[in-house]
C-alpha cells in the first residue's frame, strides 16, 4: 500500500485486473477484463479510469485493430465497451461491478451470436419472429 492516502488503492493493474472474470450486480459472469484505460495525473502517476471489455477490445489488444473495430461496430458495442472504474465494487479473484450484464458490450456480443449464428441452428430452443408467424 502507498504512504499517500490521496492515491487510493494502489494496484499492479496488469496483474490484478487484466483477464479477470467480471461479475454483474447479480453475480452473473459477464465477460473478462480485456484491457485498461489509464489517465496520467499531474504528478506523473497513472490511474485506471476505465475497464475495456468485449471481443473487439481483446482483438485490438492482440494487434488485430481492424477486426476489433469492425466487431465493435457489428455488435453495437462501439459505445459501451468502457466500464468506468466507479462502477467497480470489489477487486478480488473476480471483478464485481455495480451494473447489469445487459448494459455491457459483452451482452451485445452474446445477442449478436444468438441472433446471427445460434438462431439458425435447428432445435436451438430460441424463439424467433419467423417461428411465431408459422404457429
Amino acid at each position: 500500500m502507498s504512504d499517500r492516502p490521496d492515491l487510493g488503492r494502489v494496484l499492479y493493474a496488469a496483474l490484478e485486473l487484466l483477464d479477470r472474470q467480471m461479475l454483474d450486480r447479480t453475480e452473473y459472469r459477464c465477460g473478462n477484463v480485456d484491457d485498461l484505460e489509464l489517465t496520467e495525473r499531474d504528478d506523473g502517476t497513472f490511474v485506471v479510469t476505465n475497464i475495456l471489455a468485449g471481443p473487439g477490445v481483446l482483438a485490438e489488444r492482440c494487434r488485430r485493430v481492424r477486426f476489433g473495430r469492425w466487431w465493435r461496430r457489428a455488435t453495437g458495442s462501439d459505445t459501451n465497451f468502457r466500464i468506468p472504474m466507479r462502477l467497480v465494487t470489489e477487486i478480488g479473484s473476480d471483478v464485481a461491478l455495480a451494473v447489469d450484464a445487459d448494459d455491457l458490450a459483452t451482452a451485445n456480443t452474446e445477442r449478436w451470436a444468438r441472433d446471427h449464428v445460434i438462431a439458425h441452428i435447428p432445435g436451438n430452443g430460441i424463439e424467433t419472429e419467423s417461428d411465431d408467424a408459422t404457429e
